[in-house]
């Protein structure tokens, strides 16, 4: 497979984020001139409570995101356009907020592990960092974190399931662990997995233990787990601008390539292989 057979991308944002630029037809103008076909709009969602505003929607925004998308859904020819969101595992709003979401229009939800939640509860940041004798407990929780978001039924796919590479700079044993229980678990469900080429972009990090550099994610052990369990995987951007919409997807061919996996075609509702 090469970048030519990725013809969609189902993890895009844009201004109403507060940490993205461009509107649905500034996207879908790149998706056009990139060679996609299919492009989902997926920003990050507002809550009822407005928490973590400062790297969202507010929910008072909500209708004019939905607005916003069929407006311009048929103003490039060329490209088909789905209005998605990203949204976090919050326990204590789901699954009714997420039947909202989809009664307002939005057609899927991404699941994202920008937070997990702790055995006693506590929601617990992926991005903070976290003391180095406690990074075995973070990650199992990690897992069965994204484990229970998977199960849940309520997300088209998981985005970068292996985000737990922010504040674990080691390939410890529970991170095997981990992957195994994620992975199993999307593989059961049906549910896709993302391997998200942004993190390509960031800084790259150097393993505690190897010496070796890698990007925070995709990590490239996590998914040699997923193509050991055979769950199903995409390949999507997360741009948070216009002309991100295929970055580094060379890289995450050749990760895939690596890793024994033939990434899916994603239609918003099933995934089928690419022959």
């Amino acid at each position: 497979m090469n970048i030519s057979d990725l013809k969609s991308n189902w993890h895009t944002h844009n201004f109403r984020c507060r940490h993205a630029t461009g509107d649905f037809a500034d996207y879908a103008l790149a998706a056009r001139e990139a060679g996609l076909a299919v492009l989902g709009i997926s920003d990050h969602s507002p809550t009822p409570d407005n928490r973590n505003a400062g790297v969202r929607m507010l929910y008072s925004e909500l209708e004019g995101y939905v607005d916003g998308f069929l407006a311009a859904r048929d103003s490039v020819p060329g490209v088909e356009l789905h209005l998605g969101i990203e949204l976090e595992h919050y326990g204590d709003i789901l699954p009714g907020f997420a039947e909202e979401l989809l009664a307002a229009g939005i057609e899927y939800i991404a699941g994202a592990p920008h937070c997990f939640t702790m055995p006693d509860g506590k929601l617990e940041s992926t991005w903070s960092a976290k003391p180095a004798e406690e990074l075995p407990r973070h990650v199992l929780a990690y897992g069965d974190s994204v484990a229970a978001m998977v199960e849940s039924g309520l997300y088209a796919f998981i985005a970068h399931p292996d985000l737990f590479g922010i504040f674990c700079d080691s390939w410890l044993p529970e991170c095997a662990a981990a992957a195994h229980k994620i992975a199993r678990a999307a593989r059961e469900c049906g549910i896709p997995l993302e391997l998200n080429s942004s993190g390509f972009q960031r800084p790259w990090k150097t393993d505690a233990l190897t010496g070796e550099s890698h990007p925070p994610y995709p990590w490239e052990p996590f998914w040699k787990i997923v193509g050991e369990e055979g769950a199903t995987v995409i390949v999507n951007s997360d741009a948070h601008s216009p002309d991100l919409i295929v970055q580094r997807f060379d890289d995450a061919l050749g990760l895939c390539a690596r890793c024994g996996i033939e990434p899916a075609v994603f239609t918003g509702v099933s995934c089928n292989r690419l022959r």
